[in-house]
């Protein structure tokens, strides 16, 4: 795992379910308040892009929430991408595109990144 300049290693407590599959308990524990704020404040329609999407226990729920919107899901961490991948592949969500590889620390980052309508 990828550990940046200015976080801790203990910064996330995640669990290895084997062959790639991440789970971070406070994924879960979090979805309720991220789903109600985001079904307040996002778009009905667009694109929109998960910063730092972490294992993506969150991803296809909130797509299944606005489903009108195109998410995309994104990671520094090659390992947290092949997470993301396995959870979106269970629950085949039409409206989840592939993840991406996104620093978010890296200066200018979001200048290339113009096409959402939505950042979370």
């Amino acid at each position: 795992m990828v550990h940046r300049q200015n976080l801790l290693k203990t910064a996330s407590a995640v669990q290895d379910e084997g062959e790639g599959r991440l789970n971070a308990p406070s994924a879960k524990r979090n979805l309720p308040a991220i789903l109600t704020l985001v079904k307040r404040v996002a778009p009905r329609r667009g694109r929109a892009l998960e910063i730092a999407s972490g294992t993506d226990q969150h991803i296809v729920s909130l797509a299944a929430a606005v489903p009108e919107l195109i998410w995309q899901p994104s990671d520094v961490d090659p390992s947290r991408l092949k997470s993301i991948k396995i959870w979106i592949s269970e629950k085949k969500r039409s409206n989840v595109e592939t993840p991406i590889l996104l620093d978010a620390t890296e200066r200018k980052w979001s200048k290339v990144n113009t096409q959402y309508d939505l950042i979370f």
